[in-house]
């Protein structure tokens, strides 16, 4: 779904694309991260779903597991492609009835931590089908050394989208 449609019966949704592209360690076995929450202010939004399109993954390491609450234990997403690709993608549907998403936080999980990414851009979906850079993020750190921690930089902010109608497609 576009910025700003709403469908009869249906949530309004955003798609946010993150990429992942550069990890901690100089050659991790895969890119790791135990949940990624988007805000509006300081509310919460839901997501309903998460995909890796490229990623490989096992099924209990999924990208499903960013979005399932647990953010200190039992999941967490695990990308093994990220070596072999040099980056890892990650759609997330995001409910935008409460506000669009203006702040994203993320989890390291508890892997290594050479895994855990420190480099990414988010970008947001228009209605013309494109997508449009709202953050940029490079070399950022993790709190510590400790598992399930957040990233000292974050949360991080995300520009406002453009406005666009169907008549600027």
């Amino acid at each position: 779904l576009g910025l700003g449609l709403l469908l009869a019966g249906a949530a309004a949704g955003v798609e946010v694309r993150v990429t992942f592209t550069k990890s901690r360690g100089n050659n991790p076995d895969g890119l790791s991260l135990s949940e990624v929450r988007f805000l509006h202010e300081a509310t919460q939004l839901p997501v309903t779903a998460a995909s890796n399109p490229g990623g490989v993954y096992s099924a209990n390491e999924g990208p499903e597991d960013l979005i399932d609450g647990y953010a200190q234990g039992g999941s967490k997403w695990v990308d093994t492609n990220f070596t072999t690709q040099g980056y890892s993608m990650v759609v997330f549907e995001v409910d935008d009835t409460l506000g669009t998403p203006n702040v994203m936080e993320v989890v390291a999980p508890n892997n290594p931590t050479g895994r855990w990414p420190v480099s990414w851009t988010v970008e947001i979906a228009d209605i013309c089908g494109g997508f449009t850079q709202v953050a940029s993020v490079s070399d950022t750190g993790v709190t510590g050394t400790a598992y399930w921690s957040n990233y000292e930089d974050g949360p991080f902010d995300l520009a406002a989208a453009p406005s666009l109608t169907a008549e600027d497609c």
